[in-house]
């Protein structure tokens, strides 16, 4: 389960109940893909940062917008 997606980081909930594991997915340094490791297993999420930056734009087109500093 995916609890929250950004273009920076991903963190997802791997298990049920009490034998659930939370895991951050970072984007790997050449940016293709997302990386991460729980209970010394890797896990890799093979999308670019750029899709799924385009996916969060696709799902709410209001965070697209940038806000002025």
């Amino acid at each position: 389960m995916v609890l929250s997606k950004r273009a920076t980081g991903i963190q997802i909930v791997l298990g049920e109940g009490i034998h659930n594991v939370k895991c951050e997915l970072a984007p790997t340094r050449n940016g293709l893909a997302y990386a991460g490791s729980v209970m010394g297993r890797e896990i890799v999420y093979e999308r670019s940062r750029e899709q799924v930056q385009a996916d969060l734009d696709m799902a709410n087109p209001a965070l697209r917008k940038s806000r002025p500093r």
